[in-house]
């Protein structure tokens, strides 16, 4: 029996107007929640230029309170979390700033896990290659909880699912909580599989992770992460002279002449407080005796 189009056409039509009618009356309420969120958000960061800590403070929580209804992975929900949480940790209230860091990692990993989901990716256990953890802290399982996800997400997200694992690793240095190592394996691990070996981001995590590893005095581990740090950041600095890696370069050599004194290798410290003096002119290191922790 042939159908009647005539009849069809308008209905179906009628059906569209109606479905876009209702998508069209919610964009006022959500362009409203928009300008609101973005105007507490602007408040706040105006209220650190004028000196006002305080204010600021409390425009960060309205900001996130705009934001908790959104999905994780959205960008204004990203946004906040990453600038209260900054403010926290500048104005020394890290317990804050690490609870609200794990949230941000929280939704940086989930476009890890759409992307996965996206590519067809293989979600199979390679827990072997994955850093020794600790069960209680569930932020930091992070990316390792599915592998694939960092052989499948993008540069720029690894990078930065990478810095929001480094700021918990510096928030876990702070709090003393025994965390700190962890983390910064967890970033080492992820720029790793997305950079160049010669990356100076990858040897930025490296000096972070030998401070964290001698101050556990772990001191041998630490050696091989700030040889490791020198060696990429040597290359960089021959190849560009830039004074902003060179810095970067004698602060990984300044912290493994340390090591290398603590680890009774006081020739090798030598030829490291050389290097330094060729760079510098004046070395920035004193000798320590092997009790001593590094100051990072």
């Amino acid at each position: 029996m042939k159908r009647n189009t005539r009849v069809l056409i308008p209905y179906l039509v009628l059906t569209l107007m109606l479905a876009w009618s209702a998508d069209f009356a919610s964009l006022p309420a959500a362009f409203a929640q928009d300008a609101k969120w973005e105007q507490y958000l602007d408040s706040s960061e105006q209220a650190l230029r004028d000196g006002q800590p305080d204010v600021a403070a409390k425009l960060f929580q309205s900001a996130l309170a705009e934001t908790e209804k959104l999905p994780l992975g959205d960008p204004r929900l990203e946004r906040t979390l990453k600038a209260y949480a900054d403010f926290d940790y500048e104005y020394g209230h890290y317990q804050d700033a690490f609870d609200l860091y794990k949230r941000l990692l929280k939704s940086k990993r989930s476009h890890l896990t759409q992307e996965l989901s996206n590519s067809g990716g293989n979600s199979g256990d390679t827990s072997a290659s994955a850093p020794s953890i600790p069960d209680k802290d569930i932020g930091t399982k992070a990316v390792f909880d599915q592998p694939s996800e960092t052989a499948t997400s993008s540069t720029d997200d690894a990078i930065a699912t990478a810095n929001v694992l480094i700021s918990l690793g510096d928030c876990s240095d702070s709090l003393h909580n025994g965390q700190a190592t962890h983390y910064f394996e967890e970033a080492r691990a992820l720029l790793e599989k997305h950079l160049p070996a010669n990356d100076p981001k990858i040897a930025d995590v490296l000096v972070d992770l030998g401070g964290s590893e001698a101050d556990n005095q772990d001191y041998w581990i630490a050696e091989g992460r700030f040889k490791n740090a020198v060696a990429i950041y040597e290359n960089n600095y021959q190849a560009s002279k830039n004074i902003h890696v060179r810095r970067k370069l004698v602060g990984a050599l300044e912290q493994l002449a340390n090591v290398l004194v603590l680890n009774n290798k006081n020739t090798e410290a030598k030829k490291v407080q050389d290097r330094i003096i060729a760079l510098n002119g004046v070395p920035d290191i004193r000798p320590q005796e092997p009790t001593d922790i590094i100051s990072r």
